[in-house]
């Protein structure tokens, strides 16, 4: 159960960040609300492995999932700016961080219990029925890009997961340096500045969500299994779609408002599962 919680905790948290950092990114370049966001963070983080029991280690699966987190954070920026609805780019992305889990979680021999895969099943048709295009036409790049975001924003939790619980926090913490350095040197090379204060305030905010989802999927990927939590965390899209909808009013018509029904079904399976 506990595990179950930290997940939605965290999908909780990554649905704010992708909508805060989605419109950011559509007012400033998306490397310059990359490495706002994951900056605020660090500090955070530092916070939370000092104050935690653990003790510094596992720096080669944090670094490992930094590159990664870098990777699927600047994917899902990038797709947010190319001006789709937040909410379905958020479900791609969604579909594909959830896949990734299951995936090696079931081929490493990782088996959901019935109820538990009635709530992955359940799950899938969610994210596929909030994520669908009502275009008639796909937008492929930014499918693409939120595809290939989604995967590693997957393989980012794997790696975590493998991480021993006696180094508390501290591979977040080398995760966190790894993505802070990597979006300074993006930010550098493309010779941006911070230009609009209401997107660097969205960004702060992104950071913050971000980072509470983080700790929190961290403490559900290594105590939970890996299929159902990962599937939980990647629910972070119905959040996202339903700030959308009250904040930008981005339309929640009948299919995506069935999505979010199953959504909410499949969190209630995961969980007693």
């Amino acid at each position: 159960m506990l595990p179950a919680l930290a997940a939605l905790v965290a999908a909780c948290g990554y649905g704010t960040a992708n909508f805060l950092g989605g419109l950011a990114s559509r007012r400033q370049h998306a490397a310059v609300t990359l490495l706002l966001s994951q900056a605020s963070a660090f500090p955070i983080v530092l916070a939370a492995a000092v104050l935690s029991a653990g003790r510094p280690g596992d720096a080669g699966w944090g670094a490992g999932a930094g590159v990664l987190g870098f990777c699927g954070a600047a994917c899902a920026y990038l797709c947010f700016s190319l001006g789709r609805p937040v909410g379905v780019a958020a479900v791609l992305l969604g579909t594909m961080a959830a896949a990734v889990p299951v995936a090696i979680g079931v081929v490493s021999g990782s088996r959901p219990g019935p109820v538990a895969a009635v709530g992955l099943a359940v799950a899938a048709c969610s994210v596929a029925m909030l994520g669908w295009p009502e275009e008639s036409t796909t937008d492929t790049h930014a499918a693409l890009l939120a595809v290939v975001g989604g995967a590693m924003f997957g393989g980012y939790h794997t790696l975590m997961s493998r991480t021993s619980a006696a180094s508390g926090m501290w591979p977040l913490v080398t995760s966190q340096g790894v993505i802070v350095v990597l979006a300074a040197a993006a930010m550098v090379a493309l010779g941006l500045q911070v230009q609009d204060a209401h997107a660097t305030g969205m960004s702060v905010a992104d950071g913050a969500a971000s980072t509470l989802a983080t700790v929190a999927a961290l403490a559900a990927v290594r105590s939970g299994s890996l299929p159902s939590v990962g599937t939980l965390i990647a629910l972070a899209p119905a959040v996202t779609t339903l700030l959308a909808w009250v904040f930008v009013q981005e339309r929640l018509h009948g299919r995506r408002a069935a999505g979010l029904a199953l959504a909410l079904a499949s969190i209630a399976c995961l969980t007693a599962g």
